[in-house]
């Protein structure tokens, strides 16, 4: 079923301290807080892990919000899984990119960590038992998320890792609508650790356990958003000694995609995908392979098609 046409049960929660977790697919929305929190989630039990998808781009002339993005995924996934719609749209009509930035004077991003420690705790998993995914915005999302909610992991593909170096709209607006029309060099001196995750990972943030899914045709996320987050990384690793400052945590994986280009993956390929992500929240799993220390295969493999985002 299309995920437009989801009929939910919602559940309204006071306050944050209040949020819990009930068997079955619920929507709750979290009121008390400065910008309403909605999430959409299946309790399965505490034999499964967490997934919890992130959100990318929304057409708001298009779907309302709350927009829980990818749905119609869930039901081919055995595990917990919660989805994030980001409460940063509901400042203008017209965002159509949060990256669960909040406003200058309300970061959203804890407050989804708050929200993500207390499905855990309710379920009865540990973080390493906890996966982000997302693309686009949502995999900026997903990798922040990650390396604030200590071993857990992400998933992303073609994600940004710095918002201001974004080419594609969306930043100018929300600049003006939500951080008082501050400029972006400004954004960057005053909120370099919230709209960038290369320069989070600078200021001492921890680098999750990571695969990165990325389209090299994609030529602004590859040259823009991932091409820096490696020499980051190898920058960090020069300045503390290690040989591999990720501590092989980053597993990336190029592919071409003449069609898709920015867009995601889809489903079968997502899931292809998670047979290597899952021991990793299942219970460690095997070493990382090679590729994960920030070298890029020599050929990228060829993306075959596959049906669309949802």
């Amino acid at each position: 079923m299309p995920e437009t046409a989801r009929e939910l049960p919602t559940t309204l929660v006071e306050r944050m301290s209040e949020f819990r977790l009930k068997p079955g697919e619920h929507r709750y929305r979290i009121e008390g807080e400065v910008l309403p929190i909605d999430v959409y989630a299946r309790l399965v039990g505490p034999d499964q892990p967490l997934i919890v998808f992130g959100q990318g781009m929304v057409k708001r002339d298009e779907v309302a919000l709350p927009r829980f993005q990818r749905l119609d995924w869930v039901r081919h996934f055995p595990e917990n899984v919660m989805i994030l719609s980001d409460p940063t749209l509901g400042i203008d009509p017209e965002l159509g990119l949060g990256w669960l930035l909040g406003t200058d004077e309300h970061y959203v991003l804890p407050r989804i960590v708050e929200l993500v420690e207390r499905a855990r705790d309710g379920i009865g998993l540990q973080n390493r038992q906890v996966l982000f995914y997302g693309s686009s915005a949502g995999g900026f999302g997903s990798l922040m998320l990650a390396s604030r909610l200590q071993g857990s992991s992400a998933f992303v593909n073609n994600p940004q890792t710095d918002v201001l170096q974004f080419r594609r709209g969306g930043v100018a607006r929300l600049l003006r609508t939500a951080f008082g029309g501050i400029a972006p060099a400004e954004a960057a001196r005053r909120f370099g650790t919230r709209f960038s995750f290369v320069e989070a990972l600078r200021q001492g943030a921890t680098m999750p356990r990571t695969y990165y899914l990325q389209n090299i045709l994609d030529a602004d996320h590859y040259e823009d958003q991932m091409l820096p987050l490696l020499s980051a990384l190898r920058g960090l690793g020069r300045s503390t000694g290690e040989s591999d400052p990720s501590g092989s945590q980053l597993l990336l994986d190029l592919y071409v995609d003449e069609k898709k280009l920015h867009n995601p993956v889809g489903l079968q390929r997502m899931l292809s995908c998670m047979s290597q992500v899952r021991p990793w929240i299942s219970g460690g799993g095997p070493p990382v392979p090679a590729e994960a220390k920030g070298r890029r295969p020599l050929k990228p493999r060829q993306e075959p098609e596959t049906p669309g985002p949802a």
